[in-house]
């Protein structure tokens, strides 16, 4: 049998808890509910047919609006009882009238209270649901609440974080550090303070200002409240660097300058907890320094650049890269500083593609290292193969005799600028020729054949 509650029109208020026993004991089919089933309809759909109210010998007339009706729908918050009408339009009136001053008052839930008199006690979960569904205002609101952008971000944080009112559908507690009043205040330190998300973001922000100045890695937001000494959770501290514009930039800096600096396999000096590494060389703080993993001396990017540029000449002297720039230090740099200085630095760059393409002719299967020659011009990184009467500098270019590999070349002779055109008279024909490339040893088109620097005659 159906759970049926009658109301009584004498007693002007339905009470459905005095009147249950009573109903519960008429025959089912002695209650003639054609008259409510669409009301009886919505309401099982809903799950709360027992807070429909009938009487079987006839219409029933609502406390509310005094209007005679099939059927009335019960408060189980209360047990207040009235039409379908009465229930949604107090509903629609009550939500219009929150929704003017919720975000004034950040209420994070709608509070609908039984309009009888002398009661204002909230609607029962089953009601609420019904009115929740069938009210198009409420549903409206609620998915506004749930779309404001302090309450979406504050449900990122654990609620043991967080300092609500006593009830949802109370206004937001005021922050004690600046006065507004807030969906739910954060707790900023250990020793219990509380204050808004504002003042916890604009706390944050001072302090990217501190870590920046100081070359400090690591944000940590300290409490909002002046003079307060107390740490901030790890929670509340890893939920500002998700959510603060300027937090989240400043961890994305950080984090994209340490890659940077990690590029290659370099191995860094720092520490997330404490201001820039002073440089040994230059004094400077930095964020962090480059350590040679050989011998583990230590120096900024700028300084490790400024010393690869500056030994340039004795690495052309030595044909390799630079040392460490450690006093009396005889370690050779590791590659990835070497690299980072190529990077940065149009001298070392320049004087790497001359290394680079002296470790490719030095790995030359076909010619080992036996029979390879360094150029004998000054400064020149290229080498040369024997097993010719000539070497050449496949490099520069400079061609010397197989049999002396220390031979300075010689300096070039009877040179003509025409044109633009470095030139040379054949000493067989008159012709001029250019020459732009190959060795030293030249063929003429009428057959002769000469030292292109010596114009000699080319014995064979």
């Amino acid at each position: 049998m159906a759970v049926v509650a009658r109301f009584s029109p004498d007693c002007g208020a339905s009470l459905m808890e005095c009147e249950l026993q009573h109903a519960q004991s008429l025959p089912s089919c002695s209650l003639d509910t054609s008259r409510c089933a669409g009301c009886a309809g919505k309401l099982k759909r809903g799950g709360c047919s027992a807070l429909l109210v009938t009487d079987p010998n006839g219409d029933i007339t609502c406390p509310l609006c005094h209007e005679p009706s099939a059927c009335l729908i019960g408060n189980d918050g209360c047990c207040h009882a009235a039409c379908e009408s009465c229930w949604l339009g107090l509903a629609a009136e009550q939500v219009e009238e929150q929704v003017a001053c919720a975000s004034d008052l950040c209420l994070r839930q709608l509070c609908v209270r039984c309009p009888q008199s002398g009661c204002k006690k909230p609607l029962g979960k089953l009601l609420l649901r019904y009115v929740r569904r069938e009210s198009k205002v409420m549903v409206s609101h609620e998915a506004w609440v749930t779309q404001n952008s302090s309450l979406g971000v504050l449900n990122d944080l654990d609620a043991q974080s967080l300092v609500f009112s006593a009830t949802p559908s109370v206004a937001g507690p005021l922050c004690p550090k600046c006065g507004t009043r807030a969906y739910a205040l954060i707790r900023s330190c250990d020793h219990g303070h509380a204050v808004c998300l504002t003042c916890v973001f604009s706390m944050a922000e001072s302090q990217v200002g501190f870590c920046r100045s100081r070359l400090q890695r690591e944000l940590n937001v300290p409490c909002a409240m002046h003079g307060c000494t107390g740490t901030v959770g790890p929670d509340v501290n890893s939920f500002v660097l998700r959510t603060c514009p300027v937090a989240r930039t400043f961890e994305d800096d950080m984090q994209a300058e340490m890659i940077r600096l990690q590029k290659g396999g370099q191995k860094l000096v720092c520490d997330v907890k404490v201001p820039g590494m002073e440089c040994i060389v230059c004094r400077v703080p930095r964020l962090a320094l480059l350590e040679s993993p050989g011998c583990a001396h230590s120096a900024c990017e700028d300084c490790w650049v400024s010393w690869a540029a500056s030994q340039v000449a004795v690495c052309r002297v030595e044909k390799r890269s630079f040392r460490c720039l450690g006093v009396g230090c005889r370690e050779r740099a590791c590659r990835s500083l070497w690299e980072r200085a190529c990077a940065l630095n149009e001298a070392v760059r320049s004087f790497n593609v001359e290394l680079m393409l002296r470790e490719r002719l030095q790995n030359n299967r076909l010619y080992p290292a036996e029979v390879q020659v360094d150029c004998p011009h000054a400064g020149c990184l290229g080498l040369g193969y024997l097993g010719f009467d000539t070497v050449m500098c496949f490099a520069c270019e400079h061609s010397w005799s197989a049999e002396d590999f220390t031979a300075v070349p010689p300096p070039d002779v009877d040179v003509e600028l025409l044109c633009g055109e470095a030139m040379k008279k054949c000493p067989g024909c008159g012709e001029h020729i250019i020459k732009n490339g190959g060795c030293d040893h030249m063929t003429c088109r009428c057959g002769h054949q000469f030292w292109w620097s010596t114009l000699n005659p080319f014995a064979r």
